[in-house]
């Protein structure tokens, strides 16, 4: 019984963890990061703004773990897609085309991941994980260098070209600026390929 009873309170933490960095990610990609308060991430959550300090220290806490966690859904998402078997420029596309309809099914992530990106404050409170973060896609382009089939440029730099654009079209087309057909996300795609392949 007490296992039981133990095994709930830890579900609930973990849905009320998991409810606020929902609400977290909606309230930064309405208001930003300087006028989301814990306050209305709590109103959001429909949570106790004191109960949100049982699960982070502060704002910059829901912050840095909000990016950390889809970093890793992306690193998940990676995992699954990439094939060492088939050719390095037919794995790109297949990459390429699986995080643009990741953030397509939740337009506010590439907006979340903008604002973290071009905000050096945040940066510095997740900069050692987030670059563990970037591990698999840099240890992808380094092997396609090595191989010759990519440009010799920084993997810092081989990455803002090609997940850069996913994130502006996304963005873009939630504006209704641009349309995604499947046409035009294999154009879209070959663009980025061709920025970087040799």
């Amino acid at each position: 019984m007490q296992k039981e009873v133990t095994s709930s309170r830890k579900l609930k933490k973990a849905a009320k963890h998991s409810a606020i960095l929902n609400a977290a990610l909606g309230q930064i990609t309405m208001y930003g990061f300087h006028d989301t308060s814990i306050k209305r991430i709590a109103a959001s959550a429909q949570v106790s703004a004191g109960s949100i300090y049982n699960h982070f220290e502060n704002k910059e806490e829901v912050i840095k773990e909000l990016y950390l966690h889809i970093g890793n859904e992306i690193n998940t998402l990676i995992n699954a897609t990439h094939n060492s078997n088939i050719p390095f420029e037919e794995d790109f596309f297949n990459i390429w085309k699986a995080i643009l309809k990741f953030y397509i099914n939740d337009p506010r992530k590439p907006e979340f991941v903008t604002q973290f990106t071009y905000s050096p404050y945040i940066i510095s409170q997740a900069d050692n994980q987030a670059e563990e973060l970037l591990e698999p896609i840099q240890e992808i382009f380094t092997r396609a260098k090595e191989d010759g089939v990519i440009k010799n440029l920084s993997n810092a730099a081989l990455i803002a070209l090609s997940h850069s654009p996913i994130t502006s079209i996304v963005r873009m087309a939630n504006y209704g600026r641009l349309t995604i057909t499947d046409t035009e996300i294999e154009a879209y795609a070959q663009a980025c390929w061709d920025a970087i392949k040799l």
